[in-house]
């Protein structure tokens, strides 16, 4: 028979599965018969071990009759053992064993050919005496053995049954075997049958192979002729309607094929369109196989390499694009891996300067073929708000640590300058040498309070006090002192464009600003130039500001744009140019804090500052700075007085001992009575014991144990009326470490003169008594 036949492979199965189903029902049946077997013997040689109970039982009761158990026990135990032996080792199946042990483990009895059962192991299950009877399976002689058991408790007595598996399972065995024989004969009736039939099956369905072969290879006129009532007739007559529906069939491919075509035209159509897509991205995207060739190449590809996509494509990526050529290893290692790769902010030199690149491979894995997408994204806008964002919160901490210094700094010029003025009033005869030496101590400590003052101004945060300010009065008083003071081959000219030049600000401050822009102009041009200021009206919208680095708001600005036709700042100083104790002159020729203090005066009035210039070309810095509506212009008052005597009880509060000896020693000179605190704790303390005799605290702000702001608010307290002025190494009507206007009556900025001293005190306590005076008015009036 042949083997590949469909005969030779459905006897085949049809046997297999006989076997496989006297197998199962083989297993079956000796699963289900072996719970009945075990249950069966259970009770068998259960009821056995209760008839030799029982008979032991009844030995007892007479050995219980006789009154004397302990004189007959051992009689009685002998007698039982003797009528057991005779009665179990003589008949029965000699493979089945019966023992007793005692309640310490030894045979009482057992056969003579039992000398190899393991005592301790069936001592071992018998010791529990909680349990009067039970069975275990075991080990005899490598044999496996089922043991059942049951205590006899009045002589501590174990009667056990040993029987072999082979000897309780017998009767299961020997139906298995008669099953299988009869298993296997019956499948070699039915194989016999099967045959036959299968035989006579089979043949038209050789017919029917023939037929379809045939007609498999193109003679749709290949007639099928068998005729027959059964599922292989009406699968005759299906093949022959199947030839038929072929002939249909063929006639309506060509319908199929015009359908075909409008969907190939309609998947071009939505290629094209994503092509579109890819195309009109503002990133480069090119697409590369796992050979490195490109199969994807938009426009702006094109644009940035001169490459079009039809010269592009099939060819190695770094041929098209040299630039990309020291990536190839990570564009290998992102298919490999099958893993996003980024190389965030890559520099790429061009004829327009240096811009940023964001370069990603998107691994990328379709019909089999593997490949990568590439996207490079211009970024140098963002770079660029990145780094101003740097630059500005350097500039913050900069300025941070600038304030500090300059804090501790005039402290300390505080101490010198008022040591000073006391040693000129102490001098009764002063020689002219001494006065000298004097006038320099005092000249040196100015200027270097002058100089803390401009980090005062880099470092502060909008802490001034804001009036209305004319900038055109501003701009015409620094052009007039610029053309008294610079190069008179310079030439200085003003455009006033703006229509709205009032603003809400610091006139000194701005002035300042101007003038150090200007000077810094004139020093870039040695030999003679232009300097020229144009303002105008400006309106930023709120995309821009949002965008800046400066805080600020949306709405009108005025712009003021001072240009120059100087050497010009090289690229790499322009974003340091606003550092503190940066500059490029030579020593000796500036200290650094010109523009620092023009960038701290711009944040203080919420302004912004750009600067933009080229070498040998020349700078132009601009200032943009909100406008106001205000008609309250500022006046500047240059009057300056002496020294005003007073009287009266004055605490100065201030955590430096210099400060406090001179300041003591000044408000003596001044004609007043002085106590001293070293923090604001001490200060509250005095005051509450001297309530009502204090007419004036001067309050340091930044102390230990308790700041002037706490303690500002404790003498509030104790005397809601209390004149407190603040005396402060900071910018002037500093919010950082303390009150409002609404909690002090005057402000001293450290390091401050004996006549300065003496003038705000004279105006305060001349405040708080007419106060005082109206209150007794009102409540005499009353």
């Amino acid at each position: 028979m042949n083997t590949d036949s469909i005969t030779f492979k459905i006897l085949s199965f049809i046997m297999i599965a006989l076997i496989l189903v006297t197998i199962s029902i083989m297993s079956l049946s000796y699963i289900q018969l072996t719970p009945i077997v075990d249950k069966s013997q259970g009770e068998i040689y259960s009821e056995k071990l209760d008839v030799i109970v029982a008979s032991l039982s009844r030995m007892e009761e007479r050995l219980q009759r006789t009154g004397l158990v302990d004189a007959y026990i051992d009689d009685f135990k002998n007698s039982a053992i003797a009528t057991l032996r005779n009665t179990y080792y003589k008949l029965g199946n000699s493979n089945i064993k019966l023992f007793i042990l005692d309640g310490q483990g030894r045979f009482v009895m057992r056969p003579d050919d039992s000398s190899a059962l393991p005592l301790d192991e069936l001592h071992g299950h018998f010791q529990n005496g909680s349990v009067t009877r039970g069975e275990f399976n075991a080990l005899l002689q490598g044999e496996p053995t089922w043991y059942v058991y049951r205590q006899f408790e009045p002589w501590g007595w174990t009667i056990c049954y040993s029987v072999p598996d082979s000897v309780k399972y017998a009767d299961l065995r020997q139906f298995t075997a008669l099953l299988l024989v009869i298993m296997l004969s019956t499948i070699f009736v039915i194989t016999a049958i099967l045959s036959v039939i299968v035989a006579r099956l089979v043949r038209p369905v050789s017919l029917l192979t023939t037929s379809a072969a045939r007609i498999s290879a193109g003679d749709l006129e290949q007639p099928i002729t068998i005729e027959r009532a059964d599922e292989i007739g009406a699968l005759a007559k299906s093949f022959d309607h199947m030839r038929n529906s072929l002939k249909d069939r063929m006639e309506q491919l060509n319908s199929e094929i015009v359908e075909r075509r409008k969907a190939e035209d309609e998947l071009r159509r939505l290629r094209n369109y994503l092509s579109n897509i890819i195309d009109s991205m503002p990133s480069i995207l090119v697409g590369i196989d796992a050979e490195g060739k490109v199969t994807q190449w938009n426009k702006t590809a094109e644009r940035s390499t001169g490459i079009s996509a039809e010269m592009a494509y099939g060819h190695a990526l770094h041929e098209v694009f040299p630039q990309m050529q020291e990536q190839m290893g990570n564009i290998t290692q992102a298919i490999n891996a099958r893993e996003v790769k980024r190389i965030a902010r890559r520099p790429h030199p061009s004829k327009s300067g240096t811009h940023y690149e964001d370069i990603t491979f998107y691994p990328l894995v379709a019909n089999g073929v593997e490949g990568a997408v590439i996207r490079i994204e211009d970024v140098t806008k963002e770079y660029e708000l990145e780094m101003e964002l740097n630059h500005s919160r350097k500039m913050d901490a900069i300025g941070q640590l600038a304030g500090g210094v300059a804090h501790d700094f005039n402290n300390m010029l505080g101490g010198i300058l008022g040591a000073v003025q006391l040693l000129r009033n102490r001098q009764n005869d002063p020689d002219e040498k001494s006065l000298k030496y004097i006038s320099m101590i005092e000249r040196s400590s100015m200027r270097a309070a002058d100089l803390t003052g401009k980090l005062l101004a880099f470092g502060r945060k909008g802490n001034i006090t804001p009036v209305a300010v004319d900038i055109r009065a501003v701009i015409d008083d620094t052009v007039a002192f610029l053309s008294r003071t610079i190069d008179k081959r310079i030439t200085l000219s003003v455009r006033a464009g703006a229509t709205n030049t009032t603003l809400m600000g610091d006139n000194s401050a701005l002035q300042n600003a101007l003038l150090n822009i200007g000077i810094n102009a004139s020093h870039s041009m040695p030999d003679g130039g232009n300097i020229e200021i144009e303002t105008r009206n400006v309106w930023l919208s709120r995309s821009f500001c949002s965008e800046s680095t400066f805080d600020i708001g949306p709405g009108e600005y005025l712009q003021i744009e001072v240009r120059d036709s100087g050497c010009g700042i090289p690229q790499q100083n322009l974003d340091r140019i606003f550092e503190p104790f940066f500059t490029t002159k030579e020593t000796g020729r500036g200290a650094g804090l010109g523009l620092a203090s023009v960038y701290g005066t711009v944040k203080d009035h919420h302004g912004l500052i750009t600067v933009h210039s080229t070498v040998d070309v020349g700078t132009g810095f601009s200032l943009f700075l909100p406008v106001s509506d205000a008609n309250n212009l500022h006046q500047v008052s240059t009057q300056e007085a002496g020294v005003v005597q007073g009287s009266g009880r004055v605490l100065l509060v201030d955590d430096e001992e210099m400060i406090r000896s001179t300041g003591e020693q000044l408000l003596i000179e001044a004609g007043y009575n002085v106590l001293l605190a070293e923090n604001g704790l001490e200060a509250v303390n005095i005051f509450r014991q001297q309530q009502g005799e204090i007419d004036l605290v001067i309050m340091d702000m930044v102390m230990p144990v308790m700041s002037g702001r706490e303690a500002i608010r404790r003498l509030r307290e104790i005397e809601p009326e209390c004149s407190v002025i603040v005396a402060s190494g900071y910018a002037e009507r500093e919010q950082e470490g303390g009150s409002g206007d609404n909690d002090i009556q005057g402000f001293l900025q450290k390091p401050y003169r004996i006549a300065t001293l003496s003038q705000l005190i004279a105006q305060v306590l001349e405040q708080r008594r007419s106060r005082v005076k109206a209150a007794n008015m009102e409540q005499s009036n009353a």
